[in-house]
């Protein structure tokens, strides 16, 4: 295993997994993407929802988290800070839930202030986790 994980968007995915696979969750192997869906079948996949929130499929397992009430003023940088939590979370030894919310919670901190050099801190990430 040569990723540990992928991030992908709801447009990314639906172009990566087929958009069939992506509202079935899992892969599609009759889908003309086969091959990149297969490949990505291999790895832990980290699917963004945007307001939605996100979630974690690791082989058969599945993790969400339905992410933060936010007025959203620029999402610009949103998408990498999410990363960036996500990945923070899990070197510090965290669980997929727990990743998940930090990772939400950076992208909502980003995506409420305009620009994409969001100050992001663990006691402001706490504060929007632990609610």
């Amino acid at each position: 295993r040569e990723v540990d994980y992928v991030f992908l968007n709801d447009r990314e995915a639906a172009t990566a997994l087929g958009e069939a696979a992506v509202e079935r969750g899992r892969s599609a192997a009759a889908d003309p993407v086969s091959d990149v869906a297969e490949a990505l079948a291999q790895t832990t996949l980290v699917l963004k929802h945007g307001p939605r929130g996100a979630e974690v499929r690791d082989g058969d397992d599945r993790h969400v988290h339905p992410g933060y009430p936010i007025d959203a003023v620029d999402t610009t940088g949103a998408g990498d800070a999410f990363a960036s939590g996500f990945i923070a979370a899990r070197l510090d030894g965290a669980t997929y839930e727990r990743a998940l919310a930090v990772a939400n919670a950076c992208g909502a901190l980003t995506a409420a202030e305009p620009g994409a050099r969001t100050q992001l801190s663990w006691r402001r990430l706490d504060d929007l986790v632990e609610g």
